[in-house]
């Protein structure tokens, strides 16, 4: 980070390819490929910037700072489709059918949705994360599993 904040070319690259791997699918996935790479510019740009100010101390915060600027950026970048949109909604006279497959608002939900629950599996017990799958995904009813997995009802509903 004491490169970076020297202006160090190389540091900056390295840091540039690091934040390349782990942002650039992220944003291609929820605002597509025009202005993918131009909103990762814009957090690389601002991640160097805060470091070089000295207001980013901590080297193993890094990835997690550009992580929360990049979804400043996407957010930015969704309010502003919307506002288009509607824009675009309220000057036409005609009726029109908006076509919800690329819709940028429903992918970073799902997208949400997605990490919020392998977080949550994540955090489960190999048991816990097979009654959850038994029950969820085979729809297997409680007394099965509680059968079958040896559980007693108050474990299966802990």
């Amino acid at each position: 980070m004491l490169l970076i904040r020297s202006a160090d070319e190389c540091a900056t690259e390295q840091l540039y390819n690091a934040l390349s791997v782990k942002l650039r699918p992220y944003f291609f996935k929820l605002i597509g490929r025009p202005d993918a790479n131009a909103r990762f510019h814009d957090t690389f740009i601002e991640t160097i910037d805060t470091i070089r100010r000295g207001e980013l101390r901590e080297p193993e915060a890094i990835l997690r700072f550009a992580t929360t600027i990049a979804r400043r950026q996407v957010f930015t970048h969704i309010r502003a489709a919307v506002w288009k949109r509607t824009q675009l909604a309220s000057n036409r006279t005609t009726n029109f059918i908006i076509d919800d497959h690329d819709n940028p608002e429903k992918a970073i939900i799902t997208w949400d949705c997605l990490e919020f629950a392998k977080s949550t599996l994540a955090a489960l017990s190999e048991p816990e994360r097979e009654v959850v799958a038994r029950f969820y995904l085979d729809e297997q009813g409680e007394e099965q599993i509680c059968r079958e997995m040896v559980l007693t009802k108050t474990q299966f509903a802990y």
